[in-house]
């Protein structure tokens, strides 16, 4: 096992490439899966008309992403809605785990990011061959002139990379931050109102950010559909 800073890898070798396994990631990832699933059972198993609680918690943020969803693919787009909300509500909680002393949030970690762009680069051109046919997502590739291709190629890649490396860049940033100025400012209580204010406006902000634009490489395609 090697300590790559305060993180832990095991470093392994398969067909000769150089890897890496992060135990934490997977501990952290798997906290935040147990507690949405936990929350969507508590406010889920007593549902009413009038709502209250946690049900009225799901429900005000469930309401606003089908908005976000309909107002930028179309009521055709609604079954969008269920993935929107758990990529959002990942990232969300993902990120407010920082609250929590000595855990890292999972969006700190490239590979989560990675991940998370890559299911959407693939729901995206899924999505785009579905609405478009074979031949129209082809065809797209090769405006105006077959020559244009790759471009278009490297255009799609650099859609992922930069959706990922935004969230890694801005969550990882952010820690740096925030450990810079605990070293500054040490026995004050500033750096804990701090990392409070940040880790709860610049955490959700930043899932949001990350939401919208999934929506948005969606509603591109879709737009060259003529919705």
């Amino acid at each position: 096992m090697q300590s790559i800073g305060e993180v832990h890898r095991i470093m392994f070798s398969l067909f000769g490439l150089d890897l890496s396994f992060a135990p934490e990631m997977l501990f952290v990832t798997w906290i935040v899966m147990g507690v949405l699933v936990l929350l969507g059972y508590l406010g889920g198993r007593n549902l009413s008309e009038v709502p209250g609680g946690l049900q009225n918690f799901w429900e005000v943020i469930i309401s606003f992403l089908d908005e976000l969803v309909q107002s930028t693919l179309g009521r055709n787009g609604r079954r969008y809605t269920p993935l929107i909300s758990t990529i959002f509500l990942f990232v969300l909680f993902s990120n407010l785990l920082a609250i929590i002393p000595r855990l890292e949030e999972p969006t700190k970690f490239l590979s989560t990011d990675l991940a998370l762009g890559i299911m959407v680069f693939i729901v995206v051109h899924f999505s785009a061959v579905r609405s478009l046919g074979f031949k129209g997502y082809l065809k797209h590739y090769c405006d105006p002139v077959f020559l244009f291709a790759p471009l278009h190629i490297v255009g799609e890649m650099a859609k992922l990379v930069s959706h990922s490396f935004r969230l890694f860049g801005n969550i990882l940033g952010g820690s740096i931050i925030m450990v810079i100025l605990g070293y500054l400012s040490k026995n004050l209580f500033l750096p804990i109102i701090l990392q409070l204010f940040f880790v709860l406006l610049a955490g959700s902000i930043q899932a949001l950010v990350f939401t919208v634009l999934a929506v948005t490489y969606i509603s591109l395609w879709r737009k060259e559909e003529g919705h």
